[in-house]
């Protein structure tokens, strides 16, 4: 008879082989993410259905230890597949192979030393029990193994998020508003789910009669991550996959005569007010300053200046910089470069060096070099 654990561990594999196929499948300039993504998933499928199958008996683990010592060894993928997925979405910098690699060392290790022990443990054994798969010590290495280098690698995702964060937080579009609850919900559900496994591996140790109530609760917060990427991540595709400019703003109401006149209203506003100037400028704010529906001033911006309002606001902070930095050069030459982000409308050292190396080609230290010599 099929127990409610199995019937929630076939909805949700099988979701999240739908969504595996959608991501693998579909083109998209996050590409890199999303195979990441589905990677991730796939080694959930897999551990879900040999699960099922382990449960129901239909395998048998000691049959076949080289597979099930690999098939465990993949909990170490866990972690470093989260870490560059989130790495990859928020920083978009090119993850090179030979780095990727290094981190699947943990999990090779892991197989191999756990199917030789295995196998030098029975040879020559009389002992019925000796060809257990696990020992008392080589289950706890293990399980602290895991649990410590998933701990490692969620402390650097989530390092990786608040940098994401602080860089992003003058930019309250509702593109970023979206996927910063998308990271939230992600890190989350995967938070939960690592901690509801890690009190069922012990409490197969320690308290053997909770054990089916935490492995209920394990498998469920799955099926709710994977119910959340249908309803969050691919009904909202912007997540996942990047909208065409044209059909995003398919159905605006804005004509091409009042977009030039926004043009030069946005053009003359930003100049003569420099609103820019205040750290905390949002598009809502910047719409009501100008008089502008905040829908028409964000698909204004994409398509006339070919920017998001982030790099937008950005590009008149900078160009203010470089022009302090030039009146500086000839009477104010004792300002730091520390005060001068400040008064032009930045809040971190960090994202005015990138953002003037972004559109200046050098870090606000070198153009000041090029002006003295």
């Amino acid at each position: 008879m099929t127990s409610s654990l199995d019937i929630i561990g076939i909805l949700t594999a099988f979701i999240f082989f739908i969504v595996i196929i959608v991501l693998t499948k579909k083109k998209s300039p996050y590409n890199s993410g999303n195979k990441l993504f589905a990677l991730f998933l796939l080694i959930n499928l897999i551990i879900i259905t040999l699960s099922l199958l382990y449960r129901n008996q239909l395998l048998v683990p000691r049959n076949f230890p080289i597979f099930y010592f690999s098939i465990a060894s993949l909990f170490f993928l866990f972690g470093p597949l989260l870490y560059f997925y989130f790495l990859k979405i928020v920083s978009q910098t090119r993850l090179k192979s030979s780095k990727l690699i290094v981190h699947l060392i943990p999990a090779i290790t892991s197989a191999l030393i756990l199917t030789v022990s295995y196998y030098i443990r029975i040879e020559g054994s009389v002992d019925n029990s000796a060809t257990h798969l696990w020992t008392n010590t080589s289950y706890h290495i293990y399980l602290a193994s895991v649990n410590i280098q998933i701990l490692v690698y969620l402390i650097l995702t989530i390092r990786a998020v608040r940098r994401y964060f602080n860089t992003a937080k003058d930019n309250f579009s509702e593109l970023t508003k979206l996927k910063t609850s998308w990271y939230l919900l992600v890190l989350s559900v995967f938070i939960i789910h690592w901690l509801l496994d890690l009190f069922t591996s012990y409490s197969i140790i320690w308290f053997r009669q909770f054990t089916s109530t935490l492995e209920f609760l394990s498998i469920a917060a799955l099926l709710v991550f994977a119910v959340i990427i249908i309803y969050r991540g691919l009904q909202s595709e912007s997540i996942f996959f990047k909208l065409d400019e044209k059909e995003k703003y398919s159905n605006s109401a804005i004509t091409e005569l009042q977009k030039n006149e926004y043009v030069e209203r946005i053009n003359e506003f930003m100049k003569n007010e420099k609103p820019y100037l205040s750290p905390g400028l949002t598009l809502n704010e910047l719409a009501e300053l100008i008089e502008i529906q905040p829908k028409y001033l964000s698909q204004i911006i994409n398509e006339s200046f070919k920017l998001n309002f982030f790099d937008f606001i950005n590009s008149y902070r900078i160009d203010e910089a470089k022009s302090k930095l030039e009146q500086m050069n000839g009477n104010n030459g004792h300002k730091t470069i520390l005060e001068l982000l400040y008064e032009v409308g930045f809040n971190s050292k960090s994202a005015f060096n990138r953002a003037f190396k972004k559109q200046l080609g050098l870090t606000p230290t070198e153009f000041r070099k090029t002006l003295i010599t």
